[in-house]
Parts: structure tokens; C-alpha cells; sequence
């Protein structure tokens, strides 16, 4: 008989052997992905029946797996569907300062780790639209529907590509990342992005699948994914990659947003752009792109609550070096020093403040596509309006409850850089 206590990672296997009428010798195996244990004794029922006994014995097994069990065990958490991004979910994430001191290695069960004294640098916030709310070009390839091939919920603004080939990341710009999710995975599906200025569909002729659910400790999995576009007066571009996951820890994470149980994931993405010139009659790969990504996940966080992103050097099958590129978290809103800007030269300017009912925003030379969040003290998003230009808008008052709220202003030319100002309300 397998049996799993609800509130322990632990497995139990219950071996029984009769001995007459009276006695049994019971075989209790504790064990977890990686530590087995084994408790077996002779046991002299004074019951009737084998159910009455197991019955029993269920209720002094915690007693057998705390005493045999490492201690200070934490629980280990799976993650489903459910703990992903759905359409117009937010997440703030903070860009963190590069130390040496960052130890992103070290993984393993049962583990803890301490990023408590990460420096945040810059901020910005992915909101996760539904395809019908980009490009119309990209929303009739990308559309949610049963029978298409390409069929996305999703739609994220990225950041510009940055490719093997220069004078291909040249040509493209304001992408959007399209992704499918459902109970079994989640997979992107294409990109949308404007190719000298055109708005391009880019659908993937093998999709990239991010993660399979459920995840869980020990699993690895790999998966296949490819796109081609045709670059006009220049030629065929053809991007492979294989991206390999592998959920190489579990335990405790600490960061400046708080401390929450995780899973911890390896991946390591190997990418090759390929160009075909038409012009010339030949083609060429790039050297291989190799990346990995290490990222700590908590249910219900819909983004990693810490990813740090680094590049591989290497020659042949031999790795020279890897360095870090990127480490980002998921944070609070906080205050940029570009905050303490003139009331002249700030992007938006909010009077009166504090403010009661109604206050003004003036806004100064900011692009289309701009837009202003308020945050409370939690962390929850309160309001949310588009901004563009030079212009004067009102903001209603009347549903807030008084307080200190966070404003922060996004702009698309300048995704990693925001404006953050306090609102008081009374």
C-alpha cells in the first residue's frame, strides 16, 4: 500500500507479513525524491481486522516521519496552469545590479535561498493582452480560435530581437511575443513585428514550448522550435533553437518582495540564425547563441519571482566562461530618482497633490502608447489610463479610499525606464 501525507512531500510504503493470528511485521518506507528511509518493527495488534490496524498505524505515522525525516523540511510545491499569466494580468519586475557575491549556482532539495540584498536599478511591467488587442495583422494570424493552427491567448510586448545576424536585428522592431496557454503547456506561437516598418506576422513553424505541466521537482524536458521570415530586398531568415528545462532544485526563496516557496528551473536555450541572400545565391548560419535562464517560481506569481539570465562562452563542447546579463525580480513599485526631476522638465505632472475627488495630470512630449498606473501601498494596481502628448486629463477620485498611492508612468520608446511620483488622497 503507497500512501502520501497531504502536508508532507513524503511518500509511505506500508509492507504487511502475517505471523499467525496475533502479530504482523510491518515495513514503513519514508521517503521523498531523494532520501529514502526505512522503519520496520514487529507489530502485535490488539485489534480484529487488518483495516483496524493500518487504520492505527496511519495515525502514528507523522510521529514515524518526523523522527526519520531530515528536519526543517520545507514543502515541496508542484506548478500547474494556473500559476501562469492570464489575458490583462500585470507584473511589475525590478532590473537588479549585478555582484559578485550573487551565488545563482547553488540549487539542490530542500534548498534556501537568499537574494534579500538585491539592488534594484529599473522597473517595468508586462501586461499580457489578448491577441485582438495588437496589430490587426498579427491579431487575424495569432487569433484564439479552435481550428487555427497559430492559435494564441496571449499577447506580450518585447523587448527589440537581438539576433545572431545585426543587420537583421536592424530591420526588426516593436515585437510582440504571441503564446498559447492551456492545462498541458505553454507555448509561444509566433511573433508580431514590423519588418523595415511593415507589420509582419512571424507564426512558428515548430513552436517553442516553455514549459510543460505540471511541473515538478526532477523533471527535464526538451523541446524543438523554428521560424522563417523573408526580409524584403535582402533575403530568407530561418531561426532554430532547442531550449532544454530542468527543474534542478526546490525550497525557500528571499528577495526584496518577499520569501515564498519555489521550484527552481535551469534552462538553457542554443539558438542559430541562418540568412539566405537572394541577391548572391548562397546562405550562412551564425556560431551558435547559447543562454540560459535560472528562474525560481512560486504558485500563483504568474512570472518568475527571480530570473537571472546569463551567456555561455564555449569552444566546441568545452565552456570557457558564463557570465551574467540580466537579473530580474518581481517587485513592489519604487521610486526612481528621475522622480526628483523639476516640476518643468517631468513627463507628467500631477496638481493639486494631495488631492480630494479630482486631480489634474499634465502630461509633456510623451510618445503614443504611453500609460499611468496607480499602485497602493500593497502593490495593487488601482488604475491604469493611456497618456500621450501634450495634454491635461482629470483624474476621478471619488472610489479611492485616502492614502499614499504610487504613480508610475511607462513609455514604449523607453521600456526599462519609468517616472514614479507619490499621490496623496484625503
Amino acid at each position: 500500500m503507497v500512501v502520501q501525507l497531504s502536508h508532507l512531500p513524503v511518500w509511505i510504503r506500508i509492507t504487511t507479513f502475517t505471523f499467525g493470528k496475533q502479530s504482523f511485521w510491518i515495513s514503513v518506507y519514508f521517503y521523498d525524491a531523494t532520501h529514502p528511509y526505512l522503519c520496520s518493527f514487529l507489530y502485535n495488534p490488539t485489534f480484529t481486522y487488518l483495516h483496524h490496524h493500518l487504520q492505527y498505524m496511519m495515525k502514528i505515522l507523522p510521529f514515524f516521519v518526523c523522527s526519520f525525516l531530515p528536519i526543517g523540511s520545507a514543502a515541496q510545491i508542484s506548478l500547474t496552469a494556473d500559476d501562469f499569466p492570464d489575458t490583462w494580468d500585470t507584473v511589475r519586475m525590478s532590473v537588479a545590479a549585478w555582484s559578485p557575491q550573487i551565488d545563482y549556482q547553488s540549487t539542490g532539495p530542500n534548498y534556501t535561498w537568499d537574494f534579500s540584498n538585491l539592488n534594484w536599478q529599473t522597473q517595468y511591467v508586462d501586461t499580457f493582452r489578448s491577441p485582438l488587442f495588437t496589430n490587426p495583422v498579427y491579431a487575424f494570424t495569432f487569433s484564439n480560435l479552435p481550428l487555427n493552427p497559430y492559435q494564441s491567448n496571449l499577447a506580450v510586448k518585447q523587448q527589440n530581437i537581438n539576433t545572431g545576424l545585426p543587420i537583421i536585428s536592424s530591420v526588426f522592431s516593436d515585437p510582440y511575443a504571441f503564446y498559447l496557454k492551456n492545462n498541458a503547456a505553454l507555448q509561444q506561437k509566433g511573433l508580431g513585428l514590423r519588418i523595415s516598418g511593415i507589420p509582419t506576422s512571424v507564426p512558428f513553424s515548430k513552436p517553442d514550448t516553455i514549459y510543460r505541466f505540471p511541473i515538478v521537482y526532477g523533471i527535464k524536458d526538451t523541446s524543438l522550435s523554428q521560424y522563417n521570415v523573408t526580409v524584403p530586398q535582402l533575403g530568407d531568415y530561418t531561426y532554430r533553437q532547442r531550449r532544454v528545462n530542468e527543474v534542478d532544485g526546490w525550497g525557500t526563496l528571499t528577495t526584496p518582495f518577499g520569501t515564498y516557496e519555489v521550484l527552481r528551473i535551469k534552462t538553457e536555450i542554443r539558438g542559430v540564425d541562418s540568412l539566405y541572400i537572394d541577391s548572391l545565391g548562397f546562405g550562412f548560419n551564425s556560431p551558435a547563441d547559447i543562454t540560459r535562464e535560472y528562474k525560481w517560481i512560486g504558485d500563483q506569481h504568474d512570472a518568475p519571482l527571480l530570473q537571472i539570465n546569463t551567456q555561455i562562452t564555449q569552444i566546441g563542447n568545452i565552456q570557457l566562461f558564463e557570465v551574467v546579463t540580466r537579473i530580474l525580480y518581481r517587485d513592489y513599485p519604487r521610486f526612481s530618482s528621475v522622480a526628483n526631476l523639476s516640476a518643468s522638465s517631468a513627463p507628467v505632472r500631477v496638481y493639486p497633490n494631495p488631492a480630494h475627488h479630482t486631480a489634474n495630470l499634465r502630461t509633456s512630449q510623451l510618445p503614443s502608447g504611453s500609460h499611468l498606473s496607480f499602485y497602493d501601498l500593497h502593490g495593487r494596481l488601482v488604475h491604469e489610463l493611456p497618456l500621450t502628448g501634450n495634454a491635461l486629463y482629470t483624474l476621478d477620485l471619488s472610489d479611492w479610499a485616502p492614502g499614499i498611492y504610487l504613480g508610475s508612468l511607462f513609455t514604449q520608446d523607453k521600456p526599462d525606464e519609468y517616472y514614479t511620483f507619490k499621490l496623496v488622497v484625503f
